[in-house]
């Protein structure tokens, strides 16, 4: 499977997406995209904090600049919000992520061992 990633940014030593990046990425309008992290937020309380960074972009206009409300999300907030989304590539990532689990996290056999790797 191929590896498909939306951009990424570091800061202060922190990887973040953008919410506009994962709106182009996925061939999404920034205003759902904005709209479906707010919906998360408002539902996750404690557990989704520190998930989501409120921020801003500008964009010129014909009287001066405006601002639009925009979100830096870490790898957690990222994997939430794109769990939610349909499409190949939400697809294609979600198969990727699981497959990653799969291979770095253990699993009990009926016999009580535990081994690596996916269940066949």
């Amino acid at each position: 499977m191929k590896d498909i990633q939306p951009v990424v940014h570091v800061k202060d030593n922190v990887v973040f997406a953008n919410s506009k990046d994962v709106a182009e990425f996925f061939g999404k309008q920034h205003t759902h995209v904005v709209r479906d992290i707010d919906d998360l937020i408002s539902k996750s309380g404690d557990l989704g904090e520190g998930l989501f960074l409120r921020t801003t972009f500008t964009r010129p206009t014909g009287f001066g600049v405006r601002e639009y409300p925009a979100y830096d999300m870490t790898k957690d907030g990222f994997t939430v919000l794109v769990m939610g989304y349909t499409g190949q590539k939400a697809m294609q990532f979600k198969l990727r992520y699981i497959e990653r689990l799969t291979r770095f996290y253990p699993r009990v056999t009926p016999n009580g061992r535990t081994v690596k790797g996916r269940s066949t």
